[in-house]
């Protein structure tokens, strides 16, 4: 949660130094810095908000989130920005101030999210996420002979994951005898 503070913190960083000294350096750095993590620190642990919910919550909360959160805030903005460009106030300088103003907020929501979020995944992984084994397609071939192969494992793991999915798939006259020789 700490990393989506980061992207607002230095809008907001920018936002002052476009206040402060009006100059092109200064919203070409403010830019970069969106344009940078945007798309690769910030989207990252957005979506790792996700990790705590079941697959079906997060399918129905991410659709809800790309469409109405992300698109329904550009169309916010874009308004905005046009109602704050007919004013009468509108300035370079008045627009940093308003940055750095939803900026900071941004930074501490993200801050402030942490402790619910951490105990919400904390929780999360006491339930655990087990998987129901009748959701599973059939096997085709090329996963019965990669299950076949993973009998021949060094893992005991791996042979026991295997032997489990023979079993579940009544396919257990697949194990080859040999298999009852495994050094564990």
């Amino acid at each position: 949660c700490a990393a989506l503070a980061i992207l607002p913190i230095l809008l907001a960083g920018g936002g002052v130094a476009v206040a402060a000294l009006g100059s092109l350096g200064a919203a070409i750095a403010l830019k970069g810095a969106d344009g940078s993590l945007r798309y690769s620190l910030h989207r990252t642990a957005t979506e790792l908000l996700f990790l705590p919910f079941s697959d079906e919550a997060r399918a129905r909360v991410k659709g809800f989130m790309d469409v109405i959160g992300q698109r329904g805030g550009q169309i916010i903005a874009s308004l905005a920005l046009l109602a704050f460009a007919a004013s009468p106030v509108s300035s370079p300088r008045v627009l940093a101030i308003g940055l750095v103003a939803i900026a900071s907020f941004w930074a501490l929501a993200a801050l402030a999210l942490r402790a619910p979020y951490v105990e919400l995944f904390r929780a999360r992984l006491r339930t655990g996420r087990v998987s129901h084994l009748e959701e599973y397609p059939d096997l085709d071939l090329a996963s019965l002979e990669t299950l076949i192969a993973a009998l021949d494992s060094r893992f005991d793991n791996e042979v026991l994951a295997a032997l489990h999915v023979l079993v579940r798939e009544e396919n257990i006259h697949l194990v080859p005898a040999l298999s009852l020789f495994h050094p564990s």
